[in-house]
């Protein structure tokens, strides 16, 4: 990869984390806060509603953003086009919701999903004024500045949540909070793009646009669909409390893995568009994108997985400790997630239409072992969605194998990075559990000397990858440092 876009990739990668953790932190300490509040059933109810609104959202800020993203040239009139289809396409998606929110209620027999699913709603209306604002940000690499949106986005939802929780407004506390967040970061970004609509429409312009999109638009959606599904299913098959348990097991890797996988996915995309004419270049650094995530994704799910019952007891109570089965379990699924990133290339070259079969027919796969594990514990269930991933990714690696001659042992060797340095860090956790102290000290312990233990045997086993880092951010303090100089 070209080193200046390299040295980018990762200020951006840095940039974007931060991003995540202020987005993705808030949320996650108003659940916790919630957790000790409401009961699972609560928590059922809105997994339910979080589900529909994520394929919401990701038809609105998927459909047109990733041709702004992508196209080598962009102009005033294209810009303006897409952004009145975007909010003709919000109107018509928020309608849909508002319309069909009570059969989802009826079908789930639960009356409240009617005016939670109209209030979250409206999050679809915010993300189509600030879709293509935030795809120019993006396409600029100017993460820094939707960094500081976020942060703006997560303290006022961190303060409404929080006050509304305390007041006792319960479940509202959840709504209302994420879509205040929502909104002040979407005037942020809205400022911080500076760039406003004409009052210009071509729908030849939007059709071209629309043309490439699509197929990632459907990429996106199915795989939305491929991690929620089990949760509208389970919502149904089995009880609500069922599924507040498998939310909050859910939610500890997939918040982990989003912040990591998603920031690299969102600076892989970028960076992979601006090599799509030298393909040999790209998969350079499809590669190494591969084991930077491997890397830094693989101690995150197999700590979790041994800590997961302190955790929860830390973090949740006691009474939450039936979600910890659906916690381990998920952390191998997402610990696949990252593998995602080869289909990212495609969509890069412009080849979106191989990475939305890939998707469709994972999709496909998975609604099959799903209905087939359907007389089974719930556990099976979500059991299935890890074999469903797994085959993906065995075809997802073919394909790279055919069309990019990404070799197998390369992508085993790349996948398996952190293997070495991973069970160096198991073993020391599993000696921390015969120290005796209490559980938050025992927590804080083993997560504290399984990150030492990581780093030291990645040293002893020269990885690569580490030392790669370290060399990065070297360069990226030199750079300050001649800047301020």
């Amino acid at each position: 990869m070209n080193e200046n876009l390299t040295q980018k990739s990762i200020r951006s990668f840095l940039w974007k984390t931060a991003q995540s953790v202020c987005t993705l932190g808030s949320t996650f300490i108003i659940q916790i806060v919630l957790a000790r509040i409401l009961d699972p059933t609560d928590f059922g109810i809105v997994a339910i509603t979080t589900v529909f609104m994520t394929l919401a959202n990701t038809i609105i800020e998927t459909s047109f953003s990733s041709s702004v993203v992508q196209k080598s040239e962009l102009s005033q009139k294209l810009l303006s086009s897409i952004f009145f289809a975007n909010s003709l396409l919000s109107f018509l998606v928020y309608s849909l919701l508002f319309l069909t929110a009570p059969f989802i209620a009826r079908f789930y027999d639960e009356t409240i999903l009617t005016a939670v699913l109209r209030v979250q709603g409206l999050r679809i209306v915010v993300a189509s004024l600030c879709s293509i604002h935030d795809a120019l940000l993006i396409r600029e690499m100017k993460f820094k500045a939707l960094f500081v949106c976020e942060l703006v986005g997560a303290i006022v939802q961190l303060g409404v949540g929080l006050l509304m929780a305390y007041t006792g407004f319960g479940v509202w506390a959840i709504v209302f909070s994420a879509l205040s967040g929502y909104l002040a970061s979407g005037i942020g970004k809205i400022t911080a793009s500076r760039w406003k609509p004409s009052l210009y429409y071509s729908h030849s312009l939007v059709k071209d646009a629309l043309s490439f999109s699509s197929k990632i638009l459907a990429v996106r959606v199915t795989r939305k669909l491929f991690y929620n599904i089990r949760t509208l299913t389970i919502g149904k098959v089995y009880t609500t409390d069922t599924l507040g348990y498998f939310n909050k097991g859910f939610q500890f890797p997939s918040t982990a893995m989003t912040i990591v996988d998603g920031s690299l996915t969102s600076v892989a995309f970028t960076s992979l568009s601006k090599l799509q004419d030298n393909r040999r270049e790209l998969v350079n650094a499809l590669r190494n994108y591969v084991r930077i995530m491997m890397y830094l994704c693989t101690p995150m799910m197999i700590g979790m997985v041994i800590v997961a019952e302190p955790l929860v007891k830390v973090l949740l109570t006691d009474k939450w400790l039936a979600c910890v089965p659906y916690l381990q379990i998920v952390c191998f699924t997402q610990l696949l997630a990252p593998l995602n990133v080869k289909t990212t290339a495609f969509e890069a070259l412009g080849e979106s239409t191989i990475s939305m079969k890939l998707h469709v027919s994972g999709i496909v796969l998975s609604i099959i072992l799903l209905f087939v594990s359907i007389p089974y514990p719930a556990w099976v269930m979500v059991f299935s969605g890890f074999i469903s991933s797994l085959l993906l990714q065995i075809a997802i690696g073919v394909v790279c194998k055919k069309r990019m001659n990404y070799r197998y042992s390369d992508q085993l060797k790349d996948a398996f990075i952190g293997l070495i340095p991973t069970l160096g860090m198991v073993a020391v956790v599993f000696f921390c559990s015969y120290i005796s102290c209490g559980v938050f000290l025992s927590l804080i312990l083993k997560i504290t000397l399984g990150i030492f233990a990581y780093v030291v045997f990645s040293a002893i086993s020269k990885n690569p990858i580490l030392y790669q880092i370290i060399s990065y951010s070297k360069r990226i303090r030199l750079t300050r440092r001649n800047d301020a100089g």
